[in-house]
């Protein structure tokens, strides 16, 4: 890891840039990590019985994800080297591959592109396999070893729990909860998360590289190639009359 630059207060003011959204992002992802387990926890015929749709399917759902996806573009953007953002004389953890993402969620029809590293990362699939929040909070975890050596201020160091996330996880489960099922009350599912929230945070630190499987990338690399050949030679066949 390289040592900090001459000021070491720009690597203070950038975590302070990227803070409020690694902070609602982790919120987001420890949300809709519950909602999947309470789905999941069940067999398949309970899945069948007890729910009307996957948790995944529902709105709110879905608007915790994109807050996710949001925070990846934000903090990547942020710590590119450019007019408007300090210097920080350090290398950190998971900005290239934070990068990767951010360019896969904003340009999400593009197929082929310029950047060969760019292209590895989207024939893997690796923006649907890789676990986004497990990046950001590394990557946050990097920035706060840094800021400790120099004794400033460090944020996010803990998964924050809030009512409104147990009030966002009630909705998840009333939404796709069948007819007739109960939801877990607001009081309880926020002790849930209250209790498990360090539980999740080892998930996240257990796996900072997002849980990369290179051999599975590979493969699903081979396939991508193979398919987009087939489409090209079909889309290349005359029409016939």
């Amino acid at each position: 890891m390289a040592v900090l630059n001459d000021d070491p207060k720009n690597l203070e003011t950038l975590a302070l840039f990227i803070s409020g959204s690694v902070r609602d992002a982790m919120m987001a992802a420890y949300v809709t990590f519950v909602a999947d387990r309470w789905f999941y926890r069940y067999s398949e015929e309970d899945q069948r019985r007890l729910f009307r749709t996957n948790p995944a399917n529902t709105l709110t759902y879905g608007c915790l994800s994109a807050r996710v996806d949001r925070a990846v573009v934000h903090v990547a953007d942020t710590l590119k080297e450019k007019k408007g953002t300090p210097p920080i004389g350090i290398e950190v953890r998971r900005k290239l591959e934070l990068a990767l993402h951010r360019d896969a969620l904003s340009h999400p029809a593009t197929v082929e592109w310029w950047n060969p590293r760019m292209q590895e990362f989207v024939d893997a699939d690796r923006g649907a396999y890789e676990y986004r929040p497990a990046l950001l909070w590394d990557l946050s975890r990097s920035i706060n070893e840094e800021l400790r050596k120099g004794n400033l201020r460090v944020q996010n160091e803990s998964v924050m729990v809030t009512w409104e996330m147990a009030v966002m996880l009630c909705a998840i489960l009333e939404m796709s909860l069948s007819t007739g099922t109960e939801s877990p009350s607001r009081e309880h599912l926020f002790a849930y998360l209250q209790a498990n929230a360090a539980k999740y945070q080892a998930i996240l630190e257990r796996h900072p590289d997002g849980g990369r499987d290179p051999e599975k990338e590979q493969e699903r690399a081979l396939k991508k190639r193979e398919f987009w050949e087939r489409m090209r030679e079909k889309w290349a066949e005359p029409e016939q009359s």
